[in-house]
């Protein structure tokens, strides 16, 4: 083995210069020639080595101190080389982890906000970066860019500063607004070069954003925003850094665009589905007003029976027990009238798609409330109810399945042959625990061919006039968005049978008790304001309470508010919703302003018939509501537990 001498570590892997015959050479000959390496002795040190070089080669110290310089400037050339090498690679390792979750992320996201947050947020936990932020491009006179979710070291450099897009506009000529406006990113590897002359350089540099980066985003040939990334470190961003951030904007405006297709999908498919109710709804119009118009024509003429009995003078017992048949007359016409109106609510709500749980039979009920006039002229119904677990559903899109099945059922019937045909409902529980509900007719049956395309949109098989093709398509369209399945079982001239499939509610949901509780008496009396614009409603509603509660009514929601700006207080405010002048919910908005405890009291009485901006600010304060027709000891029970 071959030793080397002190000098031996110094620049190692670095081109060694030949020593020959030079001072330098001659002193190593010497060190190698083993003078200083005789046996037992102590390595004398570097200072005692140069020294006994002196002696040995005078002259020689400079050359070996020039040598030695060199050679440490090459090594720390070198370090610096390969520590900037590692930089680089774990800086592209971090953007490459960075651009991966922002796609996973992506491929998952079914909020625009919701994915525009989680790639800023991203950005900065796993890229590293101080902040990031993405703006969206306004339509309006200014060319208005608003942040629309940000991560990071933000220190209110969003919501103090103002940004646009427009050329003309000093704040459009910065890199967010320049990205919007040409569609081409914007790279900035150094902002602290030039802070002095541009104040959102100085901002920038004041909250340690020292590089940056303005990405469009682009769909369909218009950029509608862009990403803007901030680091900490000037001159960070290199090339391949770049391309990668760019794909992930590609990528990201890519995502935004299927969101927004997702949307508007869902947003036409709900409308096809309203369409298409309103088209059953017609279809059992004439059932609907026979509904209607049976129970209201003696419960008139039972009232008229009542007056005619007034007038006739001095009540006895005949009297009284011929007025209290006549009254339970009236009464169970009026019980119908209110069960047809909430059956028909059950089919106007639905474009809402508040889900619950539910008891399938129940909405079947309902179902074959609405219908059950159109199938009595042609079969009879059977009912064959086992039991089925509740599911999670939206009563108002699982009464339109079931609507769509049984009107489709009744159709497939001619008319006049009600006592051989048939027509039956049948739920039960499957092998895995999941609801069935199957809706079998004795009609004409499905040819093959058809039976392949039945589930197609705009497919039909009825004659012209009789139906849009939608029913079907929207009916598995519902079914698969609540888990489930539909299929179709048919043969020619025999019938067919529809068979529904739910995943029944899971574990630990709360279930509804579908007892009603029982009465429970005020413990006080209360002071109560009614409000609504309909003297008799208002009237009706006093009537209910008043032997239990002080009541006040008012058809004037503005007389309302006067006397409770004057100092009156509630226990409880009946609030119709549909007023003139000042609505419920106008009504409850002034009170949260000026008298947020007493807005806390209001209950909303509703008829049904609100705007979707109406039903959402319901939902919204969390008021209780009451549903006309309502009971009236369902009412006195509501506001008991209120006092």
């Amino acid at each position: 083995m071959t030793e080397e001498g002190p000098l031996s570590g110094v620049g190692r892997g670095v081109r060694r210069e030949p020593l020959g015959g030079s001072a330098a050479g001659q002193a190593r000959s010497a060190i190698r020639g083993g003078e200083f390496e005789r046996a037992g002795e102590v390595d004398p040190g570097k200072e005692e080595l140069t020294r006994r070089a002196e002696a040995t080669c005078p002259g020689t110290r400079e050359e070996l101190e020039e040598l030695l310089a060199r050679r440490t400037e090459q090594l720390e050339e070198a370090n610096a080389r390969l520590g900037a090498e590692i930089e680089e690679r774990h800086r592209h390792e971090r953007a490459w982890r960075t651009v991966s979750q922002c796609h996973e992320f992506g491929v998952r996201a079914t909020d625009e906000r919701a994915l525009y947050q989680d790639i800023c947020r991203i950005l900065v936990e796993t890229g590293g970066y101080r902040m990031a932020w993405v703006g969206l491009a306004q339509s309006d006179a200014a060319k208005t860019v608003l942040p629309a979710a940000s991560a990071g070291h933000e220190e209110g450099y969003l919501t103090q500063g103002r940004f646009s897009w427009s050329e003309g506009d000093e704040h459009g000529r910065e890199p967010v607004g320049s990205a919007i406006r040409t569609g081409q990113r914007v790279v900035i590897r150094d902002l602290g070069a030039a802070a002095e002359g541009s104040p959102w350089r100085a901002e920038a540099a004041r909250r340690g954003y020292a590089s940056m980066i303005a990405l469009p985003l682009s769909a369909e040939e218009r950029t509608f925003g862009a990403l803007a990334i901030y680091g900490s470190d000037a001159a960070g961003l290199d090339d391949a850094e770049i391309v990668l951030l760019s794909d992930l904007a590609v990528d990201l405006a890519f995502g935004v665009r299927a969101l927004g297709i997702q949307a508007e999908r869902a947003r036409v498919t709900a409308q096809l589905a309203q369409a298409d109710c309103l088209v059953s709804m017609g279809t059992l119009a004439a059932g609907v007003r026979h509904e209607i118009n049976n129970p209201l024509a003696y419960a008139s003429s039972g009232v008229k029976a009542i007056a005619e009995l007034l007038s006739a003078g001095p009540s006895d017992a005949e009297w009284v027990a011929e007025a209290q048949g006549i009254l339970k007359e009236v009464g169970q016409g009026l019980e119908r009238i209110r069960q047809t109106v909430q059956d028909l609510k059950l089919f106007s709500r639905g474009g809402q798609d508040v889900r619950r749980p539910i008891q399938i039979q129940e909405v079947l009920e309902s179902t074959l409330h609405m219908a059950q006039d159109h199938i009595h002229r042609r079969a009879r119904l059977v009912r064959e109810y086992r039991p089925a677990p509740l599911v999670v559903a939206s009563e108002a899109r699982l009464g339109q399945v079931f609507l769509n099945l049984i009107v489709n059922a009744s159709q497939a019937i001619p008319d006049g042959a009600a006592d051989v045909n048939e027509i039956r409902i049948t739920t039960c529980t499957d092998e895995r625990g999941w609801a069935v509900v199957e809706v079998r007719d004795s009609g004409a049956g499905i040819s093959p061919e058809d039976l392949a395309r039945i589930f197609e949109p705009f497919f039909t098989t009825k004659s012209p006039g009789e139906g849009t093709g939608l029913g079907l398509a929207i009916c598995r369209n519902i079914v698969e968005d609540l888990g489930g399945t539909i299929a179709v079982e048919s043969v020619r001239g025999q019938g067919s049978t529809f068979r529904v499939l739910l995943p029944p509610m899971p574990e630990g949901d709360p279930a509804e008790d579908p007892t009603p509780a029982p009465r429970t008496r005020s413990k006080r009396k209360g002071r109560i304001l009614v409000v609504d614009d309909d003297p008799l409603m208002a009237r009706s509603l006093k009537r209910t309470l008043e032997k239990e509660h002080e009541v006040v009514a008012e058809t004037s929601s503005r007389a309302a508010l006067g006397r409770l700006e004057s100092g009156e207080r509630f226990d409880v405010i009946l609030c119709d919703v549909a007023m003139p002048q000042v609505s419920g919910p106008e009504f409850h908005a002034e009170l949260s302003r000026a008298l947020p405890e007493q807005a806390r009291r209001v209950v909303f009485v509703t008829g049904g018939a609100s705007t979707p901006g109406t039903a959402a600010y319901l939902e919204s304060v969390g008021n209780r509501t009451v549903e006309k027709p309502f009971e009236a000891e369902a009412l006195r029970r509501l506001v008991n537990e209120l006092l």
